[in-house]
């Protein structure tokens, strides 16, 4: 590769996409980022500090470089599923039926939902 790093099938994958891409597929990808991009951005990044705060009761303070850990994984082959199991020893679907419980339990506080997060007092 480019950048010195062993090439992967999902380095292969991704020069394969990038080369077959059209000025119509451009368009067309980047007229739904910008119709959902506001929300996705938001959305991942509350999960990433629910993560970081919140998770297991405890939260995870080193989230950040476990996340970059996972993605080194995913680049060496590894699905999301198996790359994220193999970092935090759970199933990404424990995350998110944990997620999707907070954001029940706390729809109605706010106060609630960003305590301990960076946007707590703040909202």
């Amino acid at each position: 590769m480019a950048m010195g790093l062993e090439q992967t099938s999902y380095d292969q994958q991704m020069a394969g996409s990038a080369a077959g891409f059209t000025a119509a597929d451009a368009e067309s990808l980047l007229d739904k980022v910008r119709d959902a991009g506001w929300e996705m951005q938001a959305m991942g990044t509350f999960l990433v500090e629910y993560m970081r705060v919140r998770w297991n009761g405890t939260g995870v303070p080193d989230i950040h470089p476990r996340l970059s850990r996972m993605i080194e994984t995913m680049a060496g082959g590894a699905d999301v599923e198996t790359a994220f199991e193999y970092e935090f020893g759970t199933p990404a679907t424990a995350l998110l039926e944990e997620f999707q419980q907070f954001l029940n339990e706390t729809q109605a506080d706010p106060d609630e939902r960003l305590l301990g997060m960076m946007w707590d007092q703040g909202f």
